[in-house]
């Protein structure tokens, strides 16, 4: 996608300019594009190279698990870290 593209009806999203506190090699800022229903339907990320990454979101689906038991939406995703792993909880 061109990255001077907006989604359609640009006008009804709020855009959401993000910037790390501390400088960060991966990532120079990010801005979300936000409807007023507050589903995000574009991310573009910028890292210091200059370097352009842009998501747009369509056809988003809410509430697809309001009636699903605990045990179906285990099976929907199942992360195993590889052995050696360090996990941060925060």
């Amino acid at each position: 996608a061109n990255e001077d593209e907006q989604p359609e009806n640009e006008t009804e999203f709020k855009v959401i300019k993000l910037i790390p506190k501390t400088p960060q090699s991966q990532v120079q800022d990010i801005h979300v594009w936000v409807t007023p229903e507050s589903l995000i339907r574009r991310i573009k990320l910028q890292d210091h190279f200059g370097t352009i990454t842009v998501l747009n979101l369509s056809d988003i689906e809410t509430e697809t698990l309001a009636n699903k038991s605990s045990t179906e939406i285990d099976k929907i995703f199942t992360f195993t870290p590889p052995e050696g792993t360090e996990i941060i909880r925060q």
